[in-house]
């Protein structure tokens, strides 16, 4: 919990520092803005979504976290974190400041493994889903903004033993749907891209299990 609440700590004080970092560049854009500038601006229709992220902690159903426990007890390293990849999402605008498309993203969560011996558990989630994005701003990702993410999830138990000699390597799927939040805050980093970091709230309904969390991502909508 402490390591939670140290890395919610950081992730306010990196918001705080980019909303500092964005009045200041919204000020010099506004001090050199030019018309033809702002008619190119207004005239963008497509956007790719590129972001990096980490989940601390996320929440598993009893028998999913039962079997995390268990592999921590038999190895050497156990982790608590996992990482985010979100793919270049496609999104197309649909508003002053809001857009819809599609984006692809992965979760990748590896909570025990021991080199010697060959064994370890992890777990990993492949979501693709309709987005819906609205921002604050005058265009897509500048200023406040929230994001809403719905579609068909995979969760993916990888589960490597080794016994008698014999190296045994399993993939177990579990399908399901997920529905995400995201709330974050964007400006402009340079002339074709804006840096956007926001924290997501997210939900997996998988057969048999769900998987519940948050993580803090940073990205970049070109």
């Amino acid at each position: 919990m402490k390591k939670l609440v140290l890395i919610l700590a950081i992730f306010s004080y990196l918001c705080g520092f980019l909303c500092i970092g964005a009045s200041v560049a919204e000020a010099q854009e506004n001090q050199n803005s030019t018309p033809q500038a702002d008619s190119h601006q207004s005239q963008d229709k497509w956007f790719y979504y590129l972001g990096v992220g980490i989940v601390p902690q996320p929440k598993f159903d009893s028998g999913i976290q039962n079997n995390i426990d268990n592999a921590k007890q038999n190895n050497s390293w156990a982790g608590e974190y996992g990482g985010v990849l979100e793919l270049p999402g496609i999104y197309y605008r649909t508003g002053q400041s809001t857009m819809v498309g599609l984006l692809a993203f992965f979760i990748f969560e590896n909570y025990a493994r021991n080199y010697k011996d060959h064994q370890s558990l992890g777990y990993d989630t492949y979501n693709l889903s309709v987005s819906a994005m609205t921002s604050t701003g005058s265009a897509p990702g500048l200023g406040y903004f929230a994001r809403l993410d719905f579609g068909p999830c995979d969760l993916i138990q990888v589960d490597e033993t080794f016994n008698n000699n014999l190296n045994n390597y399993s993939r177990s799927y579990f399908p399901g749907l997920f529905e995400q939040l995201a709330l974050g805050y964007g400006f402009q980093s340079s002339s074709n891209t804006r840096l956007l970091s926001h924290i997501n709230f997210f939900y997996e309904d998988v057969i048999g299990h769900y998987q519940a969390g948050v993580s803090l991502n940073i990205g970049f909508l070109l």
